[in-house]
């Protein structure tokens, strides 16, 4: 894994994987069923190992496991261009019952985030951290709502692993419940600024560039910005170069 996140070697390590059991299966001389087994309980848990700890998109997935069906498929006595719901569905359902690496790692994600935080073992406690940060990043009464987590994902500009979880629960319809401690108001009906601001503005670059001022400032509530009898706004100094920065 590279220390800034991106998982370009990682993917192309299980590319090269999958590559070189899709030339072995090609030039081996093994009969369908034992083409089939392999598919089944070889190759997918060679690939889907190290998923739970990293962040692919489903084209990035389908990019790793294509050789496999490629090949496999065919071998196995199976058109390659069956269509994916067929492939990885059930086979108490008419589908092929192929595991498919990208809901294997969504799904696995979850069961590790409730395990771990659960347990509060070194894990969880790293993930408590990490849902904290998400929150006060998305800067909400109430952050994981599923429609408020809808536009809040999207104004996020700090990609992580628990950002990608949440966007996949999200995406999948799945609620979890988390130990996670909520910001509170500090005065009776007080409002974020996010939430003022995604009452009003639905346009994403607008609230990402809102957000990043405030998370400078390090505000979360409207009385944050305003004067202890809340008639007018604080003035608040930003240092010049952080300013440019902003601007720019």
């Amino acid at each position: 894994m590279a220390p800034d996140g991106n998982n370009k070697d990682h993917i192309q390590v299980l590319r090269n994987k999958a590559e070189h059991w899709a030339s072995s299966i090609q030039a081996c001389h093994t009969n369908k069923d034992e083409i089939w087994n392999a598919m089944h309980h070889t190759i997918p848990y060679s690939i889907c190992y190290s998923l739970p700890a990293v962040t692919l998109t489903k084209a990035q997935c389908r990019h790793i496991v294509a050789p496999i069906f490629k090949i496999g498929l065919p071998r196995a006595g199976v058109p390659a261009t069956i269509p994916r719901e067929i492939r990885y569905g059930p086979l108490g359902m008419g589908g092929l019952g192929f595991r498919d690496p990208y809901i294997h790692m969504g799904v696995s994600q979850i069961e590790s985030l409730i395990s771990n935080t659960w347990k509060q073992n070194p894990t969880g406690k790293l993930m408590d951290i990490a849902l904290d940060d998400l929150v006060m990043e998305l800067g909400l009464l109430h952050p994981l709502h599923p429609q408020t987590l809808k536009l809040g994902l999207q104004y996020a500009t700090t990609d992580s692993w628990i950002k990608h979880v949440m966007q996949f629960m999200l995406d999948h319809q799945i609620t979890i419940q988390t130990n996670t401690n909520w910001i509170m108001p500090q005065r009776v009906n007080d409002i974020t600024l996010m939430d003022a601001a995604t009452n009003m503005i639905t346009h994403v670059p607008t609230l990402q560039s809102m957000n990043k001022v405030r998370m400078l400032l390090n505000v979360v509530w409207m009385s944050d910005i305003a004067t202890a009898d809340g008639t007018l706004g604080e003035t608040i100094k930003i240092p010049y170069q952080e300013s440019v920065d902003m601007a720019t």
